[in-house]
């Protein structure tokens, strides 16, 4: 059985309930400087693009970059004509490609066929230890077979936030930080590819480091917080059609299998406020790799036959995460939230809630079709675009493929709060799949975006979180109630957006914690209580700032997957 506490993870006991704490935000940003615990060794100065470990302020016509001193990247920030704002990247240790894309490139990849396509798809472990089932390819498949076709898709909806995922958001239904694996196909042996293949294989087969990938992602600012309410999980639905062919390269398999025959693998996630397309590929194959990426925002085919199929993929991941206590918590939450706020909303989307909608005489087509008229606009697009060819050459890229994107979208959507998003003083008991029993209490903060350099929630975190002598987890421990405890707010859209920021504290209860779940929950508002009184304490801060800097310092370098997904979807 689980408590909550207005916003929480329920797990086997867990309790969740809505409280009112109240931080002092404005003595907390007066305090010094520090950074993220999430880590990036990249900082930009720039209001279009900042989260984790990055910053980003705009300084009029001048954009600052930091970055830590062992990062040999360079960076530049393109402002299209059209609204589009992309980060290039260029990579000294990914290698040059050997040959020119404009040569070989037009005449290799130019005469790839379609009996070219026949190579087996697998499917990478995910950073958690999942691992996700994948499809033949489908070229010749008919019938009830054409529904495997799904499974080349990402496992989101929606905030993986792959967290979201990546190491940060995920992968899946970004709402429950559930990750979802990536297909990727093996290389054929036509002869036009051999020679390539086994450039990029051998380093796998002598043992030495792989090569560096070339990588790209998109964040288009429009989430499930936008699904419209006779037709929940159109956002998940159109970032999953989107996939399906477009006027330039209709063939429904195009893209994955240019990307899986290179080497490379494609995913998506649906957030609340953004979606957020990526890939990577083998650097020698980025051109033609964008070139079919930025189809997905200049004409998208969203055909009508292809509808049905995906539809039965939405509602596979929504299956796949139905024993996932995480995500049933996230379920409950949005379930009780206020029913005048997207947070009242069943974000992942499943057949009922996208097919119920046509029986009423609902054009689905047209539905999609409408989101994406309306949102997909240029100026509420970021990209973020790594290879190992010079700035130059890949802001000619991005110009080139991306500058035919619509204008419009200049201002940015907001989902501000005007009530209450819980009633307060409710406490669910929740039973759980897994064997546990946890106590999870939230409590709704302002949206703290502005704050990004003094982060008031990672000190009140830190405080409440510490496990050393005189903690509060310590005083747990010593009456035998609990055996951890976890603070603070997570990476997912239902945790950050322009509504709220969901502040949590999660305490893992023993059998004897669990029957006495209101004194663990008044020692808690104790030491809150005493937090207040003593007030913000500078050492405290200072402490942070040093470890954040020396983390940002020595960040350890991610994939280039997750690098452009991590810039692109701040």
């Amino acid at each position: 059985m689980h408590v909550v506490a207005s916003g929480a993870y329920c797990l086997r006991h867990s309790f969740f309930c809505p409280s009112d704490l109240k931080t002092k935000t404005e003595q907390q940003q007066q305090q010094p400087t520090r950074r993220n615990k999430s880590y990036s060794p990249l900082s930009l100065s720039c209001l279009s693009f900042g989260i984790g470990g990055m910053a980003v302020e705009e300084m009029q016509d001048e954009i600052e970059i930091v970055k830590a001193p062992s990062d040999k990247r360079q960076y530049e920030v393109l402002h299209l004509a059209n609204g589009l704002r992309a980060l290039l990247i260029h990579d000294p240790d990914i290698a040059s490609p050997a040959y020119s894309h404009e040569g070989a490139d037009a005449a290799n990849i130019g005469s790839w066929s379609r009996d070219d396509r026949d190579s087996e798809h697998l499917c990478e472990d995910n950073s958690d230890g999942s691992e996700e089932s994948c499809g033949e390819e489908d070229e010749e498949l008919t019938g009830s077979d054409e529904d495997e076709e799904e499974e080349f898709r990402d496992g989101t909806n929606s905030g993986s936030e792959k967290a979201a995922s990546r190491k940060g958001p995920d992968r899946s239904h970004s709402h429950c930080n559930h990750a979802d694996g990536e297909c990727v196909g093996n290389e054929s042996h036509d002869d036009i590819y051999n020679e390539n293949e086994e450039e990029l294989d051998g380093d796998h087969r002598s043992g030495v480091a792989p090569t560096k990938k070339a990588a790209a992602a998109l964040c288009v600012g429009v989430g499930s917080f936008s699904d419209p309410r006779d037709a929940q999980g159109l956002a998940h639905f159109l970032e999953h059609m989107l996939f399906m062919g477009s006027s330039k390269f209709p063939d429904e398999n195009e893209y994955d299998n240019f990307l899986s025959k290179h080497g490379g693998s494609s995913n998506a996630f649906t957030e609340t406020e953004f979606t957020c397309y990526h890939f990577d590929v083998s650097s020698r194959f980025l051109k033609p790799a964008l070139d079919r990426f930025s189809q997905f925002f200049i004409s998208p085919l969203v055909k009508f036959e292809a509808m049905e199929r995906e539809v039965q993929a939405v509602d596979s991941e929504f299956d796949q995460v139905r024993q996932s206590d995480g995500c049933r918590l996230q379920q409950l939450r949005s379930h009780t939230a206020d029913s005048s706020h997207p947070f009242h909303t069943f974000s992942w989307g499943n057949r009922e809630s996208l097919s119920e909608p046509i029986s009423r005489g609902v054009d689905m087509q047209e539905k999609l079709l409408g989101m994406y008229k309306e949102h997909y606009l240029a100026n509420r697009m970021k990209l973020c675009v790594l290879g190992g060819e010079p700035l130059e050459t890949l802001k000619a890229w991005v110009l080139e493929f991306f500058g035919e994107a619509r204008e419009g979208g200049s201002e940015r959507i907001f989902f501000p709060l005007e009530r209450a998003l819980w009633e307060a003083g409710k406490i669910y008991w929740v039973e759980a799949v897994k064997e546990q029993h946890n106590l999870s209490l939230t409590w709704i903060l302002p949206c703290l975006e502005a704050a990004y350099l003094q982060k008031p929630q990672d000190y009140i975190s830190h405080l409440i979180g510490h496990e050393g002598a005189g903690s509060l987890l310590s005083l747990l421990k010593a009456k035998g109630w609990a055996s951890g405890l976890s603070a603070g707010i997570g990476d997912g859209g239902f945790e950050r957006n322009t509504a709220a920021y969901m502040f949590n504290v999660s305490i893992d209860l023993t059998v004897l914690g669990l029957s006495k779940v209101f004194d663990v929950i008044g020692l808690l508002h104790q030491y809150l209580k005493m937090l207040r009184e003593i007030k913000p304490q500078e050492w405290v801060f200072q402490e942070l700032q040093s470890m954040g800097i020396m983390e940002f310092k020595f960040a350890e370098e991610e994939s280039a997957d997750d690098y452009v997904v991590h810039l692109a979807s701040v």
